[in-house]
């Protein structure tokens, strides 16, 4: 039995959404520079992650679906938010032939380069139906403040 991805009209009609996938799934491997510096990691899979700002906070949240919280390592260091952990296999793989294989497995590592504005020690982290939210609060100096200019 063959069994095929199923692609609305729309995807179909647009030749670029194949490009943009190839590219989201190279930039995984080749560790994309910007603001996430995986650097060095030869873990198995990146899980997806946005870097949000506001004037009180960076946040960060990344999806992790299929892992427990255990399995999930924050930690900060010389100014840079490591997340680490595993996503392990639901079953053994034996003598089954696979149709459509595109969850990934295994060990995974995303650094984030913080500003040296982050007040290190009110982080927090909470974990939630498989998303991770890692709140970093920016330090009282780089909230800024408006100054009143004075004429004579």
């Amino acid at each position: 039995m063959a069994i095929t991805r199923y692609r609305p009209l729309l995807a179909r009609m647009d030749p670029w959404v194949e490009f943009d996938a190839l590219r989201n799934r190279l930039a995984s491997y080749m560790r994309e520079p910007g603001l996430i510096t995986d650097a060095g990691s030869s873990f198995g899979w990146n899980p997806t992650v946005d870097v949000t700002e506001d004037e009180e906070a960076l946040v960060l949240t990344a999806e992790l679906p299929g892992i427990e919280e255990k399995d999930v390592n924050v930690q900060i260091e010389n100014n840079v938010l490591s997340v680490s952990g595993e996503k392990k296999r639901e079953h053994e793989e034996k003598d089954e032939q696979r149709h459509v294989w595109e969850r990934e497995y295994g060990m995974f590592e995303r650094r984030i380069a913080l500003p040296k504005t982050i007040a290190e020690d009110r982080i927090t982290a909470d974990f939630d139906k498989g998303v991770l939210t890692v709140r970093m609060p920016k330090l009282k100096e780089a909230k800024g403040r408006k100054i009143e200019i004075k004429g004579k």
